[in-house]
C-alpha cells in the first residue's frame, strides 16, 4: 500500500471530522479498497451491534456499531479479497490508535480481508 493513499485518506477524514456522527466520542472510519479503489466507507455510531457476531452486549463501554462492521454492511457485493484502512482521530484531527478489535478482525477475515492498515498515535500500523 502506498503511503500516499494512506495520507490522502487521513487528510480526507480530517476535513470531514466535524461531520462525523461520533465527533465527541472516538470518531473512526474504515475504508475498504479493492485494487486501490474505495468500494465502501464505514463510520462508527451509537447503534447496538449484532451480539451474534460477538460484539459486547448493550450497555458495555464498547457497545457501538463499529466502522468495520458499517463498511462491510455497505459493500454492494462480496469481494474475493480487499484491503481495509482504519482511521481514528481526536477532536484536534490528530491520528489515534485504530487497530480493529477482536470481533472486527474476525469479521474482516471472514469476509476475505487480506490486509489492514490502521492509524496509531504517531504512525501507521499493519496487520
Amino acid at each position: 500500500m502506498k503511503k500516499s493513499i494512506l495520507n490522502i485518506l487521513l487528510q480526507q477524514t480530517q476535513r470531514e471530522l466535524l461531520n462525523h456522527p461520533e465527533y465527541y466520542c472516538f470518531p473512526h472510519w474504515t475504508f475498504i479498497l479493492d485494487d486501490n479503489d474505495i468500494v465502501s466507507v464505514g463510520m462508527n455510531r451509537k447503534k447496538s451491534p449484532p451480539i451474534w457476531l460477538g460484539y459486547p452486549s448493550k450497555g458495555e463501554s464498547t457497545s457501538k456499531w463499529h466502522s468495520e462492521l458499517d463498511a462491510i454492511y455497505k459493500l454492494r457485493k462480496p469481494l474475493d479479497s480487499f484491503t481495509a484502512i482504519n482511521i481514528r482521530l481526536n477532536r484536534k484531527g490528530e491520528p489515534k490508535m485504530s487497530m480493529p478489535c477482536k470481533c472486527c478482525m474476525k469479521l474482516l477475515q471472514v469476509n476475505r480481508c487480506k490486509r489492514v492498515f490502521f492509524t496509531t498515535n504517531d504512525k501507521w500500523g499493519q496487520l
